[in-house]
This record gives C-alpha cells, sequence and structure tokens, in this order.
C-alpha cells in the first residue's frame, strides 16, 4: 500500500499544480515497477527541468508492506509525519530539501515495524506551523494526538485540520492537508488492510 502527499511551494493554485504533479508522476513511476529511489530521483529531475522560475514540491512517501506490517517512510523535504498507538505517539522528520532545487536529492528513509490498529498521520507545513508561537512546531500535535481517542481516520483527520484552522482563528495562511491511514486486521485470515 503506497501513499503520497505532496506540497509545492507557496500556497494556492501554482503550489496545487506543483504539487499534483509531483504525485502524478511519482504515482506512474511507482506503478510501472521502477525503484522507489529512481523514481524520487526522477521527479526531481523532472521538477529541475519543468520551468526556469523556481518550481519544487516536497515528497512525502509511505510505503506499507501489509503481509510483515512494516512502513517505509521516504522524505525530501516533508514535514513530520506522525505513528500513533494508543497513546504512544512517534514523529518521523525531514531535514532535507524540497525536490526541484539541487540536482541531487537527499532521499531520508525510515522503516517502523506496525501493528493493527496503528495510525500513520501525513501532513503538510501549513497544519505543523499552524501554531506559531509554539516553541517545537509540531509539539501541538503530538499532545493532540496522543489526548485524543480516535473513532476513525476520517475523523482524526478532520480534528487535526479543525485544531489547525483554530490556531488561526480561522483564517489561514497556507494550504492545510491531513492524510490519516489506520492499519486494520480482517477477519478472514489475519490479512491486514490500509484504510484511510
Amino acid at each position: 500500500f503506497v501513499a503520497i502527499l505532496s506540497d509545492g511551494m507557496g500556497h494556492g493554485s501554482k503550489a496545487a499544480q506543483e504539487s499534483n504533479a509531483t504525485v502524478k508522476i511519482l504515482e506512474k513511476l511507482l506503478e510501472s515497477g521502477i525503484d522507489r529511489d529512481v523514481a524520487v530521483r526522477m521527479v526531481n529531475s523532472v521538477l529541475l527541468l519543468r520551468s526556469p522560475e523556481e518550481t519544487f514540491a516536497t515528497v512525502d512517501l509511505v510505503l506499507i508492506d501489509l503481509y510483515h506490517p512494516r512502513a517505509e517512510f521516504i522524505k525530501i523535504g516533508a514535514a513530520a509525519t506522525y505513528v500513533k498507538r494508543g497513546r504512544e505517539v512517534q514523529n518521523i522528520k525531514s531535514t532535507s530539501l524540497p525536490a526541484g532545487i539541487l540536482d541531487t536529492v537527499d532521499v531520508e528513509r525510515t522503516v517502523l515495524d506496525l501493528e493493527p490498529g496503528d495510525l500513520v498521520v501525513m501532513v503538510t507545513d501549513g497544519v505543523v506551523d499552524s501554531k506559531p508561537a509554539e516553541p517545537g512546531k509540531d509539539d501541538w500535535i503530538i499532545r493532540a494526538l496522543r489526548q485524543v481517542e480516535v473513532v476513525g481516520p476520517e475523523s482524526l483527520g478532520e480534528y487535526l485540520l479543525n485544531l489547525a484552522r483554530i490556531n488561526q482563528d480561522g483564517v489561514m495562511k497556507d494550504d492545510m492537508t491531513v492524510v490519516v491511514l489506520q492499519l486494520m486486521e480482517k477477519e478472514i485470515g489475519r490479512q491486514l488492510v490500509a484504510k484511510g
């Protein structure tokens, strides 16, 4: 199972175009069977060649092996991703620059074992940065994830977006996206599925 989140430079329609192009290109490359590292490097090259003006986007890629519940997180300039297991929250951060800035891209990879019920929460920087006075930018998200009782991935996504809007008094200063996946165990044959 693969989930891709991309955030283009700036906000509005131009940023949306960059992030949509990044996701579509990456999706097609992965579907064709190209190795994920090669696919990410190709996206970087495409973004470098697309326009003489600044064209770049973050890449947040989660590949989940449903047979041996494990997630591989590949991040290029992306905001933190969170894994929630009960009240425990782990964050996976990126220190690299977004794709399309440099000739070579620094692929940051983290692998974690998952369990049924675990939630994977991917967000854009508009959500993380919605509470600018916070000393640790994403501390508010970690606190919220630890405190909230989960009713499902959709509800958790809406909850985090609503908190981010409240943080900015309802006036969003940047695009905000939240993707929540939950690993569920199927009744038949102990098969795992990702729901989001």
